[in-house]
């Protein structure tokens, strides 16, 4: 198997109609905002809306951009190098569930989110 060298990612601060946050539980990170990778060719709003969707059940409209990460430290040839795009974003529809990515979703108010 081969390991890719480079990885395009996005991540989502998405609000609802209560203004709370949408985090999702992973089996390896712990609490997290929803997102993933961007797959090859693809737009990343694109990538966004997909991953969201994907990982919670929610769909969502993509706002403004709200910075770019990078994890660039090459520490093994197993561990790729790693460009983060972050955006804002809006509920458009949607239910809640569950996927093999997040063991739990929910909606939390901006005081829990850094809990």
């Amino acid at each position: 198997m081969e390991f890719p060298k480079h990885i395009v990612a996005v991540v989502g601060l998405i609000n609802n109609e209560e203004n709370k946050i949408l985090m999702m539980l992973n089996h390896l990170r712990g609490w997290e905002l929803p997102g993933g990778q961007v797959e090859m060719g693809e737009d990343l709003i694109i990538a966004l809306q997909r991953e969201v969707a994907e990982e919670t059940g929610i769909n969502i409209s993509t706002g403004q951009l709200m910075g770019v990460d990078s994890n660039l430290q090459v520490e093994n040839e197993y561990i790729p190098t790693k460009v983060i795009f972050s955006f804002l974003g809006e509920k458009v529809s949607g239910e809640l569930k569950t996927s093999n990515e997040s063991l739990e979703v929910k909606w939390v108010s901006r005081n829990e989110v850094l809990n």
